[in-house]
């Protein structure tokens, strides 16, 4: 008598144990996509092949080709360490059999009857071991690799030890033996027919009533409001107690019939199976492994052994099962998911109000979780697989859109029992002590006072265990409850014995003992191992070995506009359970679960954080959209649109208007508010599932979602600037600087919903991103010189992408089609040309492009420039050296006019050298403008630190001798602008020791020369001035500039030989620059005297520029001027400019460069070429004013 219990105890345990075991073990070497290590190389999987076809042979030196097992033999005690389990779980199965097949042959020889009604602890562990012991075959024919596992262990102990497996023939010849399961398990199980019968036949009833789900409804199974009259009582029926295991008595049903065919002579067990064939076309094994149950009917039919059946009928009508199966079942169970979802729901929310009803109705509970957990495990079973058939099953029927509001359904009602256990554990601790014991006590005076054998025994030990029972042992979990279960066990098994007698008189009354008992064992589960008992039935957790079909449900809703945040945060709570499934026989299962669920983690997040992500860009993307988020919805008719394509359709008279102007502007922002509003929210949805857990560990890696979201907006941000940084798809036409700041501050702002919900500092991320975005890497450190020697590197970045278009600027307008003026600090297109530098290229877009990219930025801009200029002065470096001869003999006689002017002649190509001055001026001119702008950036942004570095670099004299203790703070002033006319340029220095130090060297001393032999040049006459823009038509004003650094080389190169005074080094550059004056004003004579009458040259225009230079030394008073030009003559030349200028049409020659092509301001500038006076004239008439 004490022997079946305690056995079945043990079996069950060690079938749960083997089953998890064996389960992983297919999940290792099953897996394709993923194998160990060892596996991964197709030599060693090739190798073990060949040895699995001839695996009853014993493995020899021959047979082993050692090179290619090299990543195993590498590893020997690694993988041996890895197998061991797996082989000690395949040697514990054999005697496992032998064992559970000796029990449930006594308990079938020596238990009189097994049913739910009369013994249902006993009945349900004989058909939980005899389904265990069908499991465990199935499962082991279904590991597909068992054999080249097997063959792997042994190749392994061979390397190791050399010596053959000794277990390897019993394992080889167990494999043999379930080749073929379902005859080997017929042979084995047929036998307890008589036992199973009668225990399946108590399922009937449980199974009629879930046939529909109108019977569920009517009578009431999930409502508690619908006896109102029966609320203050607890839960005594049969149903609720059976219907959390509803998917455990399928199996039952199944595996009972499948392997005890004799019980299809009764029609009620054709009946029972048809219930559940016809909607069930898949049975589990084991979690997540399946079979077809209609082909395995169909194949029994089919079998010798059935001979004296009618199996034709039987196997007509598993056919009409499995159509029905294929073609109905789906809708059936999307009705009965929709009844769930409507009656747990409101069960679920009437326990959360009503906290204080759970303990009475906790069975209902328990049974609404069970059958909602056995719906949602049926849709996912049947959605991965669909066996032959005529048949089809729509598409539509397939798609679990209805899955997660039944899992989140389960979760809340998981939650409502977990957060009140207490209350539950109070109330059936009182429920056991009064109510039970009185009960008990009857039964033990009526029946088993007067008798002795171990049955009163056992009363009278579990009578005293009740009355000894205390608050205080059950809170510190010291009650021993099991002992008491056990016990009412062994007298359950005892009551059901065909030895047991029991007088007449009372036979009827006892027959009713055993369900009493069972509800009495039941309701002790209540009190110490309530959460065990919730977990038992089952949770969230249950639903892991479908992992991947959750998430991509899961992954299909969070684009959804409609998205409900339930959804993400099921599947998080799933995963963060997901150790509740890990059996306590095979704690290696934690590390297998645990890597999956991270990898899921990291995905959900992933994906989560990308779509937050993207709703901020959508919303930054509309400009001022944050500013539209708090806006109501404009009353306007939001068919409007409708409307509107019939009015157009209509012609003629019957055309009709719109009912008043602006409404399809109020529609247009009506329709932008309420997309706007839309992604409000879906950001708001999808933020809390990321603040539900702050912190969130599985296994042994802790998350911060947070991280996910800060990792992705740093990439949303650089891609959606780096995205708009351009007006079209095609990144042709950059946006201005001061339109791509305020996309910058519309995406700061609408990152500040971010800040609302998540405890992240989005300007921390803004931040973080600019700074890669805006500095180079070559850009060097503060307050340093910035080397052009090595290469510019121009990676994928926002500045890199200003830099680009800068230097394409420079490239290619600068000089061709676009004019610089100083008046209005821009740089202005001339008639026919598409690029308007004006609105790209002023001080206005130029101060915006320094308040995004700041000073270190600007350095790299400036570095980025300078290198043109060096390529620059490397040719006019090439030219001096070519025609230094003729530069040197005309700076010996420069003041003889006959002479000098042979040389000129003799100098070729000076319009060349001309038009490369120009070029250097404009982009000098460009860089001037650059650092103009970052002055007043500085000055208005950051005013504390432009005043010191101001007050520092006033403290000491231009260091005109780049002195090392001054060079710092010089490059601190350049970087706010202090230095944008000054003499002193560091940078440019560099560039001009870089231009020396290249290719041959040249006597730099011959520049004041030949800038004055420049004044030849024929490129002259195209440098009309106009003084409306105070610029020339050629760009040559911009000579001012390119002449004013470049007389600076000589001084640069050799100033280490004038080191001794601060004063010598402006004497030495005054005399360049007066030497610069003096030989041009000879050469602008002798141009007017050697002048050609068909081609005429504009003086004054010369003599702008010579003033125009003065005015820009910055050392000289135009005094030094007059020594050789008259102010009185230069006077003239202004007056003429300006009187030649209506005063009425101040911008006319502006709006005719604007609008104008460029050969007719030629054309038109030729009269006024023709009636120049030459400088005698002037003079003349200079005298006698």
């Amino acid at each position: 008598m004490a022997t079946i219990p305690q056995s079945l105890i043990i079996l069950l345990a060690q079938k749960d144990g083997l089953l998890s075991q064996l389960y992983n073990l297919k999940m290792i070497f099953d897996n394709t996509e993923s194998p160990p290590f060892y596996l991964e190389s197709s030599e060693v999987v090739s190798v073990l092949t060949k040895i699995e076809k001839k695996i009853e042979e014993p493995i020899t030196e021959d047979t082993l080709q050692i090179q290619k097992l090299k990543p195993i033999h590498a590893n020997l005690d690694e993988i041996l360490d890895e197998l061991e389990p797996g082989i000690w779980t395949l040697k514990n199965i054999k005697p496992f059999l032998e064992e559970s097949t000796k029990v449930l042959r006594h308990i079938a020889n020596e238990i009189s009857t097994l049913s739910l009604e009369s013994n249902p602890n006993l009945t349900k562990g004989f058909m939980d071991l005899f389904v265990g012991y069908a499991q465990l075959i199935l499962l082991l024919s279904n590991f597909q690799g068992r054999r080249l596992f097997l063959v792997l262990y042994r190749l392994v102990v061979y390397l190791k030890t050399r010596t053959d497996f000794e277990d390897f023939g019993p394992l080889l010849i167990l494999f043999h033996k379930y080749d073929n399961p379902m005859k080997q398990l017929y042979e084995d199980l047929h036998d307890f027919a008589p036992a199973v019968s009668p225990a399946l036949g108590s399922l009937i009833p449980l199974f009629t009533l879930v046939s529909t789900p109108d019977e569920l409804r009517k009578k009431g199974v999930f409502s508690i409001t619908l006896q109102e009259n029966l609320l203050q009582y607890p839960i005594e029926d049969n149903i609720h107690f059976q219907l959390p295991y509803f998917s455990t008595y399928t199996q039952w049903i199944i595996y009972g019939l499948l392997f005890c065919p004799q019980l299809f002579e009764s029609e009620q067990f054709h009946t029972l199976l048809y219930l559940v064939l016809a909607n069930s076309y898949i049975i589990p094994i084991y979690r997540d492994v399946t079979f077809f149950p209609h082909q395995e009917f169909e194949n029994l039919f089919g079998l010798n052994l059935l001979k004296t059946m009618k199996t034709s009928k039987r196997k007509q009508n598993i056919s009409t099962a499995l159509n029905n199966a294929i073609t109905k079942s789906h809708q059936y169970h999307r009705e009965l998911r929709a009844f769930l979802r409507q009656e747990i729901n409101a069960l679920a929310n009437f326990m959360i109000s009503r906290p204080t009803l759970l303990p009475l109705k906790i069975h209902i509970v328990l049974s609404a979780i069970g059958f909602c957990i056995y719906e949602v495990n049926w849709l996912f079973r049947h959605k991965r697989d669909t066996p032959k058939s005529k048949f089809k099953v729509s598409p539509d029927d397939l798609k679990p859109t209805d899955i997660l509001p039944l899992m989140n359904i389960i979760e809340k009602l998981y939650n409502v029992v977990s957060t009140n256990t207490e209350i539950i554990q109070r109330y059936y601790y009182k429920f056991l002590i009064r109510n039970d014991l009185k009960a008990l006590e009857r039964y033990y005076i009526q029946f088993f006072q007067e008798r002795k054998d171990k049955l009163k025994d056992i009363f009278e030990q579990n009578l005293k265990f009740i009355e000894e029972l205390s608050e205080e042992k059950i809170k510190n979990n010291t009650s021993n409850l099991d002992i008491l279960r056990l016990n009412w066990f062994r007298s359950e098994c005892a009551l059901s014995f065909k030895s047991f007698s029991i007088t007449e008189p009372g036979l009827n009354k006892l027959g009713e003992f055993p369900s009493r008992l069972q509800k009495h064992i039941e309701r002790s589960k209540m009190i110490d191992i309530m959460i065990s008992q919730l977990n038992l039935v089952g949770g969230i957790h249950t639903f892991y070995p479908y992992i991947q079909d959750i998430y991509s449900i899961v992954y299909d809703t969070i684009p959804s506009p409609n998205l409900e945040q339930e959804n993400c945060i099921i599947f998080l709570k799933l995963l963060n359970n997901s150790h509740m499934i890990i059996s306590p026989f095979y704690t290696e299962e934690l590390q297998i679960i645990g890597k999956k669920s991270k990898h899921y983690a990291k995905r959900l997040f992933h994906v989560i954080s990308v779509r937050i992500t993207g709703l901020v860009r959508s919303i930054a993307s509309i400009k001022f959209g944050f500013t539209f988020l708090d806006q109501q919805i404009t009353p306007v008719n939001a068919a409007l649109h409708l409307i509107n394509e019939q009015m157009s359709e209509q012609k003629g008279a019957n055309k009709q208007e719109l009912l008043f102007p602006g409404v399809e502007s109020l529609f247009n922002q009506r329709k932008r508010v309420e997309q706007l509003q839309k992604w409000q929210n879906q950001f708001y949805r999808l933020a809390q599932v990321l603040s539900f857990y702050p912190t969130f560990e599985i296994y042994n890696k802790r998350f911060s979602p947070s991280k996910f979201l800060i990792e992705e907006l740093e990439n949303g941000v650089k891609g959606h600037l780096l995205k708009l940084i351009y007006e079209d798809d095609e990144r042709s036409i950059i946006q201005k600087p001061s339109v791509f700041l305020s996309i910058v501050l519309n995406l700061i702002y609408s990152l500040k919903l971010v800040e609302d919900i998540l405890n992240i500092n989005t300007l921390e991320i803004v931040r973080k991103v600019m700074l890669k975005q805006i500095y180079q890497n070559n850009g060097g450190a503060r307050g340093q010189i910035i080397s052009l020697r090595e290469p510019a590197i121009l990676d994928s970045s926002i500045i890199s992408e200003y830099m680009t278009w800068i230097s394409s600027f420079i490239q290619n307008y600068i000089t061709d089609g676009v004019i610089y003026s100083p008046l209005r600090k821009a740089f202005i297109s001339l008639p026919g040309m598409l690029f308007l530098s004006e609105v790209y290229f002023n001080i206005q877009e130029m101060e915006a492009l320094c308040n995004f990219f700041g000073p270190y930025g600007i350095r790299s801009i400036d570095n980025q420039i300078l290198r043109f200029i060096v390529k620059d002065i490397l040719e006019l470096k090439d030219f001096v050296f070519q025609n230094s001869e003729n530069i040197q003999k005309f700076a010996a006689c420069y003041n003889e006019l006959d002479k000098s002017w042979e040389f000129i002649k003799k100098i070729t190509n000076i319009e060349k050298i001309l038009d490369l001055l120009i070029h250097i001026g404009a982009t000098l001119q460009l860089r001037e403008l650059i650092y103009e702008a970052l002055h007043k950036s500085l000055k208005n942004n950051a005013s504390l630190i432009y005043e010191n570095v101001e007050l520092a670099f006033t403290q000491y004299p231009e260091n005109l001798l780049a002195k090392e203790e001054f060079i710092d703070i010089d490059c601190y002033a350049q970087s706010c602008g202090l230095l944008s006319n000054s003499l002193v340029d560091h940078p440019f220095r560099e560039a001009i020791m870089i231009a020396n130090q290249t290719g041959t060297g040249i006597d730099w001393g011959l520049l004041p020369y030949l800038f004055g032999i420049l004044f030849a040049s024929p490129t002259w006459i195209f440098a009309n001035y106009l003084p409306n823009i105070d610029s020339h038509l050629n760009n040559s004003h911009c000579i001012v500039k390119s002449i004013k650094k470049l007389l600076v080389i000589p001084f640069t190169v050799q100033r280490k030989h004038i080191t001794k005074l601060e004063e010598e080094g402006e004497i030495y550059l005054k005399n360049q620059f007066r030497k610069f004056i003096e030989v041009s004003s000879f050469v602008i004579l002798q141009v007017d005297r050697n002048k050609d009458p068909k081609k005429p040259v504009l003086i004054r225009d010369m003599f702008v520029i010579l003033d125009k230079f003065i005015d820009n030394s910055n050392i000289f008073s135009r005094d030094l001027l007059d020594e050789f030009i008259p102010y009185t003559f230069l006077r003239t030349i202004y007056s003429r400019f300006f009187r030649e200028t209506k005063a009425d049409q101040k911008d006319e020659d502006f709006a005719k460069v604007s609008n104008e092509p460029k050969e007719e301001i030629i054309e038109n500038s030729q009269p006024q070429i023709s009636q120049t006076k030459s400088i005698n004239e002037n003079e003349k008439e200079i005298e006698n004013n």
